[in-house]
């Protein structure tokens, strides 16, 4: 079963440092941010993966699982373009390097956050903030609610 467990970094994973402090941001597609969370259901959790275009502050892809899957990453640049850079946070499931090869493959700069440095992907956190309590997302378990909340 899925369990809270999106942030947690592998020690042997290659991080990467963060590119992002003072970089003036001008144009869609110049950084991406992406990050997971997971959702409490009644019966366990589900994770919900967001893309989130830095200029623009819109959600470009989305994707509920019962696993951290980053198939997301790849969909949304199939729909929307690539990202000059992505910007993700330090768990295992943006360090393994399937991941990052993917990225880089992709001729996308790799940006991470800080350890333990919310701030540096704020934007990203504020949704799950939104998703998560303005929401009140207890009392609204169903799925496609959480899609219809964050966009198509």
């Amino acid at each position: 079963m899925p369990g809270r467990h999106t942030s947690r970094r592998c020690k042997s994973h290659l991080v990467y440092p963060y590119l992002l402090r003072n970089l003036p941001l001008n144009r869609p597609n110049q950084v991406r941010a992406t990050d997971i969370t997971y959702i409490p259901m009644e019966k366990g959790y589900i994770y919900l993966v967001a893309i989130f275009d830095l200029y623009s502050r819109l959600v470009v892809n989305r994707s509920v699982s019962n696993s951290m899957d980053a198939r997301t990453l790849e969909e949304a640049m199939e729909t929307h373009g690539k990202p000059e850079m992505i910007n993700t946070g330090q768990g295992s499931q943006f360090t393994i390097e399937e991941f990052s090869s993917y990225v880089l493959s992709q001729g996308i700069c790799l940006s991470m956050d800080g350890k333990g440095r919310a701030t540096d992907n704020a934007f990203i956190e504020r949704l799950w903030r939104n998703i998560k309590y303005e929401n009140s997302i207890s009392t609204h378990q169903k799925t496609g609610w959480i899609y219809s909340t964050i966009g198509s």
